[in-house]
C-alpha cells in the first residue's frame, strides 16, 4: 500500500465482537477480536486457519473422552 492510497479493504467474515476483514492491495487479512487487531499475510491467515480448525477438532474429541482434555498425541494437557 502506499501512502496516498488507502487499502482497498472487504470484510470476510464477522460475528458479534469478532471479524475478518482482507486489503486486496496487501494481500492481508486482519483478525479483529474486540480491540485487539492482527494482521497476518494470506499464508500465516491460512496456517492459522488450519491450526484452530485442528484445535476445534480436537477440542470435540476431548468432549467425548472422560477424564480431561488430550492432545493431538493423546497425552493430557495442561
Amino acid at each position: 500500500m502506499s501512502a496516498s492510497k488507502p487499502c482497498n479493504k472487504t470484510v470476510l467474515a464477522g460475528e458479534s465482537g469478532c471479524r475478518v476483514v482482507y486489503c486486496h492491495d496487501c494481500r492481508v487479512a486482519e483478525l479483529e477480536v474486540g480491540s485487539v487487531s492482527l494482521r497476518l499475510k494470506d499464508d500465516a491467515f491460512r496456517n492459522l486457519s488450519s491450526l484452530i480448525a485442528t484445535a476445534v477438532a480436537n477440542l470435540d474429541k476431548a468432549s467425548l473422552r472422560d477424564g480431561g482434555f488430550y492432545g493431538q498425541d493423546g497425552y493430557h494437557v495442561h
